[in-house]
């Protein structure tokens, strides 16, 4: 919760420009789009708003309360798209957080740039986000392509070079599998043992679980959202 009240404080003082005076009395708007349709989407979103809750029942920021509006975008372009442009011309949000999905996320970097929106981004890693060169794009996690190059040292090193993936047709998972592959031909100049290519709700991996078991691989990397690793 502090580090969520030091961001609200930061992005309201810098981006608004108005918080840290005392002439500044309103709500401070926050529109979320996410990625919901799974129990975990659903119950992170949910997470977002008991921090935001428990932000003001401490006395907000400066004394001002913020005031949240969370919507799906389903990890779909179009609905992130329509999201943002509510949540930022209609809503007049001072912060945009979102969205999951990388391929929601760089659409969206278009309007809250031609709006001056800070746009806080949690999860995608999409190299192309920061590319486009907007200021007003506050990324958490590191680019995609330096975590392929970290795992692929690590495992490599650490854990074996005989190693069987399971991907998931989500775009995040496809390009973390590829950044894999390709570090780990690059570094130790080793192609896939096994791949499987899985649907993002396939729940039956037995088959090649047993594949893999037979193959006698060093390691197991499976690139999905948290409920299809779960399964797996």
């Amino acid at each position: 919760m502090k580090l969520l009240n030091k961001l609200f404080a930061g992005v309201v003082t810098t981006g608004v420009g108005l918080a840290a005076t005392a002439t500044f009395a309103e709500d401070i708007r926050v529109g979320i789009t996410m990625r919901m349709v799974s129990e975990n989407g659903q119950a992170y979103g949910q997470m977002m708003m008991d921090e935001i809750k428990g932000i003001n029942e401490a006395g907000g920021i400066n004394g001002n309360m913020i005031k949240a509006t969370l919507m799906n975008d389903e990890c779909k372009s179009d609905k992130g798209v329509a999201n943002a442009n509510k949540l930022v011309f209609q809503e007049k949000v001072h912060l945009l957080l979102g969205s999951t999905c990388s391929s929601v996320s760089l659409p969206i970097v278009d309007v809250t740039a031609k709006a001056g929106v800070p746009q806080l981004i949690p999860h995608s890693t999409n190299s192309k986000i920061t590319q486009k060169g907007s200021e007003w794009v506050f990324r958490v996690p590191v680019a995609g392509r330096y975590y392929g190059g970290v795992v692929a040292k690590y495992v490599g090193e650490n854990i074996g070079t005989k190693i069987a993936y399971i991907c998931a047709a989500d775009a995040a998972s496809v390009g973390d599998c590829a950044n894999m592959e390709k570090q780990m031909k690059a570094q130790f100049g080793v192609e896939p043992a096994y791949r499987a290519d899985v649907q993002e709700k396939e729940v039956d991996f037995r088959a090649h679980m047993q594949k893999i078991k037979a193959m006698n691989v060093d390691g197991v990397l499976v690139a999905a959202l948290a409920e299809t690793m779960a399964r797996a």
